[in-house]
C-alpha cells in the first residue's frame, strides 16, 4: 500500500494513512497536529513510520524521536533525538543564548545551566529556519514517554508557531478505548496550541484485514479464530499466528487453540523461542534510554566476556527474529511489550549486572548515575554522593521531575547513620512538590516525620508536608514549627499561616497582616531577594484586603520581576487585583495582560492560570458577560492546570447571575456548599462568599428581593467578621441596599448605606463612591411615591442627582454594566414621576446596553418594564443580518450542530433562553425549524 514504510504492507489502515498523508502534503503555510491514539499493538507506530517516510520523500525536514519508558526520566533525551541531524549551518543562525542552551541541553559542551526559556526559543528558531526552506514534520512516537524537559522545550516552541508550514505527528498509547495513558508528554498541552488538531483513535482491525495480515500458511478457519482471540489487535494477532505455527500437532475444528490467554504469556513465548543471545540483546536494549547500535554491541561484548567470552551476535539474531529493529545506528524494540516482558522475567541479579556494565559504558552523566544506582543494592555512600551531585546538575538542565527521582535514589543509597540522610529525604520531597507531584512528595515524607529529630529540618518537613498534603496545621502545630524554625523558615511559616488562615476564614485579616509584616521584617535581614519579595507581597496583599494602600510597602522592592520567584507571588499581582476591587478596571486589565504574557513566556503554568482567573473576575466587574463566558471557557478547557471544582462552580455561578440563569447560579452555590462541608475541604471560604454573593445577585435580578437580601446580608456580615474591609473584595453592599429597598425594608437600607458612605469616604474608594450614589438614588426614588408633595419633589431631585452622579462615576471608571443598571433606576424614577416618554427611552437604552454585554435576562426585564410604561417598545439592537448579538451567537452554535443544551452551556444561559432566542430568529427569518434555519443560512447571498 502506498505510504507504508519500504518493504512493509499495512492492512486495514488506508483511512488513517490517507489522513496523515493529506495533512503532511497540504499546500501552503499553516500549523497542524495529528494525534494517533490506541492500545498497545494496535498499529500506531506503523502509521507513524509511514508518515515519516512520506514526509522524507516529499523533501520535508523531519525531526523525530521514539520516546520510551526507560528514557522518560532523563532530561532532554527526546530533544536530543529531534535535533540529532541539525547541521551547523542551522545552529549558526541561532542567537548566542539559544545556541548555548541547545548545546548544554544536548551535552555538547559544559557551558553551565540550561535556561529553559532560551532552550525553547532555540528550538523554535530551528523550526522556523527549517520551515523557511519548506515543510517541517515534528514526529514523536509514544508521546506519553517523552521526558518532561523535552516536553517543556517542544511545547514552548509549538505555542509560538503561527503560519509556518509545520506538522506535528504524535502517537500515544491508551490503556483502553478512549483512556489516555498518563498525563505526561506533549498531548496534554495541545489545548494551549493555536493549531488545527486532528485526533484519531485507531479502532481494532476488521476481520478481513486480520485474515490478510496472518494469512501465511494458516487455514482460513484458523485465521478467523485468530481474529476472534486477538479482538482485532494486529500485534496480538501476529503473536498468536506465530505461536500457532510453532505448534507441532494439528488444530481440529472443535479444539481449543493451544495458546496462553494473556499477551504477556504470548510475548514470553516468543522470547523463549529466540536464541539466548537474541533474548539478551532485547533485555539490554530495554534497559537503555537511547539505544544505539554501537552501545548495545559494546554492552553485549562486555556482558559476553563476563559470561561466555563473546557477544554471540545477539543484535543480529534479535533483528532476524523480529524482536529488534535496526536502522542505521538506531536500535529499538519491535514493540515495547517485548522489553517489559524481558525485564520482568530477568532475575534481579542479572538486571543489576547489566546496569553496572551500562554505568561504565554510557556517556550521559545522568543516565550513568541511574544505571549505577540500579546496579547496586543500597546503602552505598559513593553512589549516593554521585546521585546527589547529578541531581543538582539536573536542576540546571531544567528537569525537575528527573531531579526529584535522582534525589530520591540518592536518599535511598545514603546510610541512615549519615548526617545527610534526613536532609536528603526532606529535599527530595520538596523537589517532588516543585515538580508538581504533590502526592508523591507527601507520601514519601509522611512515614518519616515522627522519626526526624527536633530542629529546623523537622520544622521544615512538617510545614512542607502540610502544603503537599493540603492539610492545614493546627494553631498548636504552627507554634511547634515556629519554635524549631530558623529565621528563613520562620518567615516562610508566618506567611503561609497568614495566607492559609485568611483563605480558610480561620483568622481575621488583621492577624494575617501582623504575621506577614513580621515575615517581611525577618527577610529584610536575609540575603534572599526572592524570600524578601514574597514576604513583602504577602503583607501588601493583607493591607489591600484591609483597605490600606499597599504601595508604600511594595515600593520598597525592586520593581523588576525576580526570575526565581513565581509571578503570582510578586507585587504587581497585588496592584492589579486592588485596582479591580477599586473599580479601576482599565489599570487592572493592563497589569494582568502584561503579567499573563510574561507568565506564559516564563512557562509558569500556575501563574498564567491565576492571572486568567483574575481577568475573568475583571470581566465580571465590568459586566461584560460575553467576554467573561469566553474566559471561563479558557479556564475550564484551555489552561494547562486543572482548577479546583469550587473555583469553576463559583465562576459558573457568576456568569449565570449576569446572563439571567438563576437556576444555575443557585446550583453553583449548592455545589460549593457541599464541597465546603467536606471535612477535608481546602480553602473554600472565599469561594463560598463569592458564590453566595452571585446567587444573591441572581435572585435580585430575578425579582426575589427577600432571598437576595438574606444572601447578600450574610456575605456582608461574613466579610466584616473576617475584616475584608475593602468593600470591593466582595462587592455585595450596593446590591444589598437595592434588595432591601425592593423588599420594603427602607430603614435597614438607610443603615447599610450610611456605613457604605463612611467606608467610601474613609478609603477614598472610587467604586464604593459610585455604588453608594446609585444605592442612594434607588433608596430616594422608592420614597418618592409615599412622600408628601413637597417632600416628594425634593426627593425626586435628590434621587435624580444621586443617579446622575453614579452614571458619571461609572462612566469614568469604565463599568458599563453598572451604568446600564443605573439607567434602569433612572428610568424607574421617571416612570414614578409619570414622565413616561423619558422612562421608555431610558429603559430601552438600558436594554440595548444589557444586550451588548450579554446580560439577556436584564435586557428582557428592561424591555418588559418599558412595555409596562406604555407606547411602542423599540426593537433590540440588531446586527447587519437583522439579528441581535446574542441571537447571532445562538444561530452560529445551532448551525455548528449544537443542541439547545449545548448552546446554553456555551453561552452560559438557560435552555429556555436559547429556545426564546430561536423563536425570535425563526420569526425574523421566516422559518419554522432548525433544518429550515440551516438551509436558509446556506443559501448564497
Amino acid at each position: 500500500m502506498s505510504g507504508a514504510p519500504p518493504g512493509r504492507e499495512l492492512f486495514g489502515r488506508d483511512e488513517q494513512i490517507t489522513l496523515v498523508r493529506s495533512v503532511i502534503a497540504r499546500p501552503g503555510a499553516g500549523f497542524r497536529i495529528v494525534l494517533l491514539t490506541g492500545q498497545a499493538g494496535i498499529g500506531k507506530t506503523a502509521i507513524w513510520e509511514a508518515g515519516v517516510t512520506d514526509a522524507e520523500q516529499r523533501g520535508h525536514a523531519v525531526l523525530q524521536t521514539r520516546a520510551c519508558e526507560s528514557e522518560a526520566r532523563l532530561s532532554h533525551g527526546g530533544l536530543g533525538d529531534l535535533l540529532e541531524h541539525i547541521g551547523p549551518e542551522v545552529l549558526a543562525q541561532l542567537a548566542p543564548p539559544q545556541r548555548r542552551a541547545v548545546d548544554a541541553a544536548l551535552l555538547r559542551d559544559e557551558s553551565g545551566p540550561v535556561d529553559p526559556r532560551a532552550l525553547g526559543a532555540g528550538f523554535l528558531a530551528i523550526i522556523r529556519v527549517l520551515a523557511a526552506a519548506g515543510g517541517v514534520l515534528v514526529a514523536i512516537d509514544d508521546d506519553q514517554w517523552l521526558d518532561a524537559a523535552s516536553t517543556a522545550a517542544v511545547a514552548y516552541a509549538l505555542r509560538r508557531l503561527r503560519d509556518e508550514q509545520v506538522t506535528v505527528l504524535l502517537t500515544r498509547r491508551t490503556g483502553g478505548p478512549g483512556a489516555a495513558y498518563g498525563g505526561d508528554g506533549l498531548a496534554p498541552h495541545l489545548a494551549d496550541l493555536r493549531a488545527e488538531v486532528t485526533a484519531e483513535e485507531l479502532p481494532p482491525l476488521h476481520p478481513d484485514a486480520i485474515r490478510r495480515l496472518v494469512d501465511d500458511g494458516l487455514p482460513a478457519r484458523l485465521a478467523q479464530r485468530v481474529y476472534e482471540l486477538s479482538s482485532g489487535n494486529p500485534f496480538f494477532a501476529l503473536e498468536i499466528a506465530r505461536a500457532l505455527r510453532r505448534t507441532d500437532h494439528p488444530i481440529g475444528a472443535g479444539d481449543e487453540l493451544p495458546l496462553p490467554s494473556s499477551l504477556h504469556a504470548l510475548v514470553s513465548g516468543r522470547l523463549a523461542a529466540a536464541s539466548p543471545a537474541a533474548r539478551r540483546a532485547v533485555l539490554v536494549t530495554s534497559l537503555v534510554g537511547n539505544p544505539r547500535l554501537g552501545l548495545i554491541r559494546e554492552v553485549l561484548r562486555r556482558d559476553g566476556a563476563d559470561r561466555t567470552g563473546s557477544d554471540d551476535g545477539g543484535v543480529e539474531d534479535a533483528a532476524a527474529a523480529g524482536l529488534l529493529v535496526v536502522r542505521g545506528d538506531h536500535v529499538r524494540l519491535a514493540h515495547p511489550l517485548l522489553g517489559a516482558v524481558a525485564r520482568a522475567e530477568a532475575p534481579p541479579a542479572d538486571r543489576r549486572h547489566l546496569h553496572r556494565i551500562l554505568a561504565g559504558t554510557v556517556v550521559d552523566a545522568e543516565e550513568r548515575a541511574q544505571h549505577a544506582a540500579f546496579g547496586a543494592i543500597p546503602p552505598d555512600p559513593a553512589i549516593a554522593d554521585e546521585l546527589a551531585r547529578v541531581a543538582e546538575a539536573t536542576v540546571d538542565r531544567g528537569g525537575m521531575r528527573a531531579t526529584a527521582e535522582l534525589s530520591e535514589q540518592a536518599w535511598r543509597f545514603t546510610p541512615r547513620t549519615d548526617p545527610r540522610h534526613d536532609e536528603r529525604l526532606v529535599a527530595t520531597a520538596e523537589r517532588y512538590y516543585w515538580a508538581g507531584q504533590h502526592e508523591t512528595g507527601a507520601a514519601l515524607l509522611a512515614p518519616h516525620l515522627a522519626a526526624l529529630p527536633p530542629g529546623p529540618l523537622r520544622a521544615r518537613a512538617r510545614l512542607h508536608h502540610s502544603q503537599m498534603a493540603a492539610a492545614e496545621l493546627s494553631p498548636e502545630q504552627y507554634e511547634e514549627v515556629l519554635a524549631e524554625a530558623d529565621p528563613r523558615l520562620r518567615a516562610e511559616t508566618l506567611a503561609h499561616r497568614a495566607n492559609a488562615g485568611v483563605a480558610y476564614g480561620i483568622v481575621p485579616v488583621s492577624q494575617g497582616l501582623r504575621w506577614t509584616a513580621e515575615a517581611a521584617d525577618i527577610t529584610a535581614g536575609l540575603d534572599d531577594p526572592a524570600a524578601r519579595a514574597q514576604a513583602v507581597s504577602e503583607a501588601g496583599w493583607m493591607e489591600a484586603l484591609l483597605g490600606i494602600d499597599p504601595e508604600p510597602r511594595l515600593a520598597t522592592m525592586d520593581p523588576s520581576t525576580l526570575p526565581d520567584l513565581p509571578l503570582h507571588d510578586q507585587g504587581d499581582r497585588v496592584r492589579a487585583v486592588r485596582a479591580m476591587w477599586r473599580g479601576e478596571v482599565g489599570r487592572a486589565q493592563r497589569l494582568l495582560d502584561a503579567l499573563q504574557q510574561l507568565a506564559r513566556e516564563r512557562e509558569e503554568d500556575l501563574s498564567a492560570t491565576i492571572f486568567t482567573l483574575h481577568r475573568f473576575e475583571t470581566a465580571i466587574r465590568v459586566g461584560d458577560w460575553i467576554d467573561a463566558a469566553r474566559i471561563l471557557s479558557e479556564l475550564a478547557d484551555g489552561e494547562a492546570l486543572i482548577l479546583p471544582a469550587e473555583v469553576l462552580w463559583r465562576a459558573r455561578g457568576a456568569v449565570a447571575a449576569g446572563t439571567g440563569d438563576r437556576a444555575l447560579a443557585d446550583e453553583a452555590l449548592r455545589q460549593v456548599e457541599v464541597l465546603a462541608a467536606d471535612p477535608a475541604a481546602g480553602p473554600v471560604f472565599w469561594h463560598q462568599l463569592e458564590s453566595r454573593r452571585t446567587a444573591g445577585q441572581a435572585a435580585l435580578f430575578d425579582g426575589d428581593a427577600e432571598t437576595a437580601a438574606a444572601l447578600l446580608s450574610r456575605v456582608a456580615a461574613d466579610a466584616a467578621d473576617g475584616e475584608y474591609l475593602d468593600p470591593g473584595v466582595f462587592p455585595a453592599v450596593p446590591d444589598l441596599i437595592e434588595a432591601l429597598v425592593k423588599a420594603g425594608r427602607l430603614d435597614e437600607a438607610r443603615d447599610v448605606l450610611k456605613k457604605l458612605d463612611d467606608t467610601a469616604a474613609e478609603l477614598d474608594h472610587p467604586w464604593a463612591r459610585a455604588g453608594a450614589a446609585r444605592a442612594r438614588g434607588i433608596l430616594l426614588s422608592a420614597g418618592v411615591s409615599t412622600a408628601k408633595a413637597a417632600d416628594a419633589a425634593g426627593g425626586q431631585d435628590a434621587a435624580e442627582a444621586a443617579l446622575t452622579d453614579a452614571l458619571g462615576r461609572y462612566g469614568e471608571l469604565g463599568l458599563p454594566f453598572d451604568e446600564a443598571r443605573t439607567v434602569v433606576a433612572l428610568g424607574t424614577l421617571r416612570r414614578r414621576q409619570r414622565r413616561f416618554r423619558e422612562a421608555r427611552a431610558l429603559l430601552q437604552d438600558a436594554a440595548e446596553r444589557f444586550e451588548r454585554l450579554g446580560a439577556v435576562g436584564l435586557a428582557a426585564a428592561a424591555r418588559a418594564e418599558a412595555g409596562r410604561v406604555g407606547g411602542r417598545v423599540a426593537e433590540r439592537a440588531e446586527t447587519a443580518g437583522g439579528l441581535t448579538a446574542t441571537e447571532q451567537q445562538v444561530v452560529d452554535l445551532v448551525v455548528a450542530g449544537c443542541t439547545n443544551r449545548q448552546a446554553a452551556d456555551r453561552l452560559f444561559i438557560s435552555v429556555s433562553a436559547v429556545e426564546a432566542h430561536l423563536t425570535r430568529v425563526y420569526a425574523k427569518l421566516g422559518v419554522t425549524s432548525r433544518t429550515q434555519l440551516v438551509r436558509h443560512l446556506s443559501r448564497p447571498a
